[in-house]
């Protein structure tokens, strides 16, 4: 009962009171909720993650949830996709620029200095048996060997980088080219002259060339050569295909089971922008790979018809005009140039068409179908060869004046015949140059503007799938 009369206000306590008189199993229950309340000890945290499930679980349980988690699916897999494919042939296309770019047209800078460096010698020497005022056209032959040389030089100063390997040939070369040649100089107007020191100028230029010179020129072509090697590498890895593959199937694969899952969930067949997207997919995919592809036979191609017959014709040239030197340092030195003439057959044995350079030359002429160069160079050699056993016929007989003669100063001597053998050699070797750029153009124009391509068609097949989604999303509000 309220304390007080009509009017007045009712006590807290009498209210509370009252309560447990109307209320009364509040009273009897309340010790019971205490005693369980103090029973039942702190919340483990293997509840809260289990309550944590089920909540997550309770998320994604309503269609628009599971619509919304598609949606950040798609949108995740078209991102990492879009990053693997282009990743990918970006890759490549790197690889393919390289080789057609880069390191290959590099060897080839390479091969022509080495090759002028030595037609340089060979040519002071052929030039130096003359005496006298020397014929103009040798003159000018060594003197735009000199210039390609230097020219060629300083395009592969620019271009070796951060390799100490190369940019110590690059100074070597630099820095001996020309004590060789005022060494020529010196021999040159000694020569014209009569003087026979002049002899000695030559000798002293050609060590300086052949034991200093060409083996850093030599270095800095293998250098071009490694270079080129890791470019084909790169550019014909599987690699690049399988994370173009991988990142083709992720988004394939998400884009599928969305679909599937959508079909068996609300008895639709078909999702218009979603099949529109997957048939983008499919395009790109199959376009892509089919690229890549194409990008590893033309590297293929350039490869074996292009870079490896320029390798072999080169070092063939190169020894051709190594031999011509050692037979004009043989005349010079009248009966002194064992060391000369033994160096010519080894160079003899090495280029032989059978089973040597030559040899090797036409096999890989045949292969990329041009049989003949191989014949026309087996015969360029044996006349060169022919011509030298003449002129050695005739040292050996103490005949050093028809020596002379027969090696450069009669029509068909050995100086010409090797000058024809060396024409050939270059001629194969820019038509083999020809084909390598043909197949490397050909890589390179395979992956050409797939690499945005791909961004693009990911971008709008995502788009296409999201709007696909959005539209069964519009179907509950």
């Amino acid at each position: 009962m309220a304390v007080g009369g009509p009017g007045e206000p009712r006590h807290c306590l009498h209210d509370a009171g009252d309560a447990d008189n109307r209320y009364p199993g509040i009273a009897a229950a309340a010790p019971k909720i205490g005693a369980a309340v103090v029973t039942a000890g702190p919340i483990s945290p293997r509840s809260l993650a289990g309550s944590g499930r089920v909540r997550a679980r309770a998320a994604v349980a309503t269609t628009p949830a599971r619509l919304r988690l598609a949606m950040v699916l798609v949108a995740v897999a078209a991102v990492g996709a879009a990053l693997l494919m282009a990743g990918a042939v970006g890759s490549r296309q790197r690889a393919a620029n390289a080789v057609a770019t880069q390191s290959g047209p590099l060897l080839v800078q390479a091969d022509e200095l080495y090759a002028s460096l030595a037609d340089a010698d060979a040519t002071a020497a052929t030039t130096f048996l003359t005496g006298g005022q020397e014929p103009p056209a040798r003159r000018r032959r060594y003197l735009q060997d000199l210039r390609s040389a230097s020219a060629r030089l300083s395009n592969l100063a620019r271009e070796v980088g951060d390799s100490s390997d190369a940019g110590a040939a690059v100074s070597q070369i630099a820095t001996l080219l020309p004590v060789y040649s005022g060494s020529i100089e010196a021999a040159r107007a000694n020569n014209r002259q009569g003087f026979p020191i002049g002899a000695a100028y030559l000798r002293e230029a050609s060590d300086v060339m052949r034991g200093r010179i060409l083996p850093a020129a030599g270095r800095l072509y293998a250098f071009e050569a490694q270079k080129l090697g890791d470019s084909y590498k790169s550019g014909t890895s599987w690699n690049g295909i399988v994370a173009f593959g991988a990142g083709a199937v992720l988004i394939l694969a998400v884009l599928i089971a969305i679909q599937v899952a959508l079909a068996r969930r609300m008895r639709r067949n078909l999702n218009i922008p979603m099949a529109v997207a997957t048939v983008l997919l499919i395009g790109l995919a199959a376009w892509g790979l089919a690229a890549m592809a194409t990008e590893q036979r033309a590297l293929g191609d350039a490869q074996r018809k292009g870079s490896d017959s320029v390798e072999v014709l080169s070092a063939a040239r190169i020894l051709s005009l190594r031999a011509q030197a050692d037979e004009g340092l043989a005349l010079v030195a009248r009966g002194g140039g064992g060391q000369n003439l033994a160096e010519f057959d080894l160079i003899m044995r090495r280029l032989r068409p059978d089973g040597g350079l030559l040899g090797e030359a036409a096999r890989l002429a045949e292969r990329a179908g041009s049989a003949e160069e191989g014949a026309s160079t087996a015969t360029a050699f044996a006349s060169y060869r022919a011509a030298h056993g003449r002129v050695a016929a005739l040292q050996d007989q103490g005949r050093y004046a028809d020596a002379v003669r027969l090696a450069v100063a009669v029509p068909g001597s050995e100086s010409a015949r090797a000058a024809r053998l060396d024409a050939t050699l270059a001629a194969q070797v820019a038509a083999a140059q020809k084909r390598f750029e043909r197949a490397a153009s050909r890589a390179t124009s395979a992956l050409s503007g797939l690499r945005i391509a791909i961004i693009l068609i990911v971008a709008v097949s995502a788009l296409l799938a999201l709007a696909g989604l959005q539209l069964r999303m519009n179907e509950y509000r």
